[in-house]
């Protein structure tokens, strides 16, 4: 999500202004703000998995993360769609559909507000949820893929247990960012509890790359940097890499 307090380059300023950025920020010079070229990744991404046996969800999150019935949001689709064998409701009916519900809440997010990591991860870990209202499978493997271009800032919607005590430990003196960050490890932690693998991604030169290589580590992911639109691309082909090798092995 796009932070508005910081500029292109990641350096504070109010109100955000046009900045010229080093050449290895080249995605943040490509769109307003990063989101477009993200955005088109993510969706070259999914177009890449296989609606037979495959399932995707989607989370987007700015100030709190977005919901069932919001704009940015999708439970689990395929193979299983909402309890239901996922297949086109026309004749021969064995035909999987696409993807399409995802894609559209990939397209329908949008950048502003700050960056609550936590809710997002929150969100995304009830997604996977093989209990109901959700529809992971058990058994299959579940990975959670974090994006941000900002630092974690925000707890909004978040139970006080998550930074009741302090599970990250470098301090920044700022009460609502400690806050927010020692929610992101709570919930790295309850991913690692629940066996979801997560890898982090990190867009250009603002992100908090400590925290997000952190949640990689506890829960047997890997982090990444993304500056470019191409290295997204090459990032997400490393990911299906890594998962598909996990499945084989």
């Amino acid at each position: 999500p796009g932070d508005p307090d910081y500029s292109r380059c990641g350096c504070p300023n109010n109100p955000p202004a046009r900045r010229r950025c080093p050449a290895q920020d080249d995605l943040w010079l490509t769109d307003q703000l990063p989101i477009r070229p993200s955005k088109e990744a993510v969706k070259r991404f999914i177009r890449r998995l296989e609606p037979r046996y495959d399932q995707v969800g989607f989370v987007s999150y700015s100030t709190r993360a977005s919901r069932q019935g919001q704009g940015g949001y999708s439970e689990l689709q395929c193979i299983r769609q909402e309890g239901r064998p996922c297949y086109e409701a026309v004749p021969p009916y064995t035909t999987p559909i696409s993807f399409t519900r995802v894609l559209n809440a990939v397209e329908e997010t949008q950048a502003g507000g700050n960056t609550n990591i936590a809710d997002g991860m929150r969100r995304g870990l009830e997604i996977l949820s093989t209990l109901p209202p959700h529809f992971g499978r058990p058994g299959a493997a579940h990975v959670m893929i974090l994006m941000t271009d900002g630092v974690a800032n925000r707890v909004d919607g978040l139970p006080s247990d998550c930074y009741a005590e302090d599970n990250w430990p470098y301090n920044t003196g700022n009460t609502t960012v400690d806050r927010a960050k020692d929610c992101v490890i709570y919930y790295a932690d309850q991913a690692a509890t629940s066996g979801v693998i997560i890898y982090t991604i990190g867009l250009g030169a603002a992100a908090d790359v400590q925290l997000l290589r952190a949640v990689a580590d506890r829960t047997g992911g890997a982090y990444f940097t993304a500056n470019t639109p191409e290295q997204l691309d090459q990032i997400f082909d490393d990911i299906l890499d890594r998962i598909f090798l996990r499945l084989v092995k």
